[in-house]
């Protein structure tokens, strides 16, 4: 399921960011990718999900730096805070790249 959600958002990914606050379905989209991200267990032994999005969430990185002279700081909000929530989880997971 993972893989098939990071691959239809690296398929989209410049539609999802432009989208991102005038859509709840993107933004309940971004959240199970999130999910994914912070799957739990112990990498490699009892999970390898985590690493999946790694890829979608640079890209989405890439939109918000190319945006960030063309776009209203107010509008880059939410995603700054999911983007923020997403190093919280890498944080404190335990794995390894």
């Amino acid at each position: 399921m993972c893989r098939l959600l990071v691959g239809i958002g690296e398929s989209f990914t410049p539609y999802l960011f432009s989208n991102f606050t005038s859509s709840p379905e993107i933004q309940e989209f971004f959240s199970m990718i999130l999910e994914c991200t912070n799957y739990p267990g112990y990498y490699p032994l009892e999970q390898e999900i985590s690493p999946i999005p790694l890829n979608f969430w640079y890209l989405i990185t890439e939109c918000c730096l190319d945006a960030h002279d063309n776009i209203n700081q107010e509008a880059l909000g939410p995603i700054w805070s999911l983007l923020q929530n997403l190093v919280f989880i890498y944080l404190f997971m335990n794995i390894s790249f």
